[in-house]
């Protein structure tokens, strides 16, 4: 009799923990307007979110999740209690997990952190059930349900990541571009046009992020400048190789738009005339000054639109027989393009793109007024590392 009672014991005992256990072990979070899968687990202090055996791309495969970039208002995701880190900004009623506040930056992820660490620990709360046999039959059935469930193939797409977690990246963008240059002789008042043929080059572009959310960053770049003239003038060296060098930050400033500086010294082209008849094409050394905007448009699973606009400060110089003024330039470009992860079986990000810009540069001489407009034909590979 005592044997009875005593195995009856024990097995409410084991059928009780391990209904608890199961809650503990498989908990869902109901989807809001405006969640993505990273944001969610981002909220919860889940660690190691991205990459082939990274958290999200495991939601990804343990929900079924049929588009994974994207997912639907109300939807259930299955999450693992032994996950989450940040105890004091969830509970759990029931099985579903409330997520007190949403972390959206870096700096609202510190504050959860400083949060979690003045919290006296305690565990989720789980809501008291008036019949416990009736809810253990409900998650067994459920349970078997989900089990017999076809398993989804694992994805080999990593979602896109949100903007508190940039990757390193290396940028190639060649060009083709067409120049148009607007000049006035300061001796005797002759206004001349000098065109270009179609030129070209490469800009090259590296960050290395000492934060989340800001860089540095190393640039260079090549390029080849050939002219022709239809003003009376002849051009006496109309073909030009020039090179610069930029170092400065990036700054991820919102989900949507990043800001840049560089200090640049390089090459920089300027006209002179030695005489009535002809013009020639200069070069020297000298700084510049770059401050720049980068606003992402448009984000979709398929492509993103940005928008940028740039302006730089050329320092004064002085060449061989004259001397350049403060020179004073604005640049404003779209690119449109896709990101791939995952090419050639590695996890890489990579982002293919195509733009146009245009550029207006102010820099006179003691011998020219002249204005260089450049229209710019570019496409870029970001590869991130």
């Amino acid at each position: 009799m005592h044997m009875v009672k005593f195995v009856k014991i024990a097995t409410f005992v084991v059928m009780y923990t391990w209904c608890f256990t199961l809650k503990a072990q498989d908990t869902y979070y109901t989807v809001e307007k405006g969640d993505t899968l990273g944001g969610i687990l981002f909220s919860l202090g889940v660690s190691n979110l991205y990459g082939e055996d990274g958290k999200v791309l495991q939601v990804i495969n343990q929900n079924q999740v049929k588009d994974v970039y994207t997912i639907s208002i109300g939807e259930k995701i299955w999450i693992n209690e032994n996950d989450i880190q940040f105890k004091c900004n969830y509970a759990v009623q029931g099985r579903r997990i409330r997520i007190f506040k949403k972390a959206n930056s870096n700096q609202e992820y510190k504050n959860l952190e400083k949060i979690e660490n003045e919290c006296v620990y305690h565990k989720p709360y789980i809501d008291n059930y008036q019949d416990q046999e009736i809810i253990t039959q409900a998650i067994i059935v459920e349970q078997k349900q989900r089990a017999i469930s076809p398993t989804k193939k694992a994805s080999r797409v990593i979602p896109e990541e949100p903007f508190w977690k940039k990757k390193n990246y290396f940028k190639i963008q060649p060009y083709i571009d067409y120049s148009r240059i607007r000049f006035t002789d300061n001796s005797n008042r002759f206004t001349g046009i000098i065109l270009s043929d179609t030129n070209g080059g490469v800009y090259n572009e590296i960050t290395y992020y000492v934060k989340e959310n800001l860089a540095f960053l190393l640039s260079f770049e090549f390029d080849q400048q050939r002219f022709i003239t239809n003003s009376d003038r002849e051009i006496l060296n109309n073909d030009i190789f020039t090179t610069n060098l930029g170092f400065g930050i990036l700054k991820h400033v919102n989900r949507k738009l990043d800001g840049y500086f560089q200090v640049k010294y390089g090459d920089d082209i300027f006209f002179e005339a030695p005489d009535e008849f002809t013009v020639t094409l200069d070069n020297t050394q000298n700084y510049k000054l770059v401050v720049g905007l980068d606003y992402n448009v448009v984000e979709t699973p398929m492509y993103h639109l940005d928008a940028n606009l740039e302006f730089n400060i050329i320092s004064p110089t002085q060449l061989e027989s004259y001397s350049a003024d403060n020179g004073m330039s604005y640049k404003i470009g779209t690119s449109i393009g896709k990101e791939f992860y995952n090419l050639f079986e590695h996890y890489k990000k990579i982002d293919l793109s195509i733009g146009a810009s245009y550029e207006n540069i102010e820099k006179d001489t003691d011998l020219f007024t002249q204005v260089h407009q450049h229209i710019q034909y570019n496409m870029s590979i970001k590869i991130s590392y």
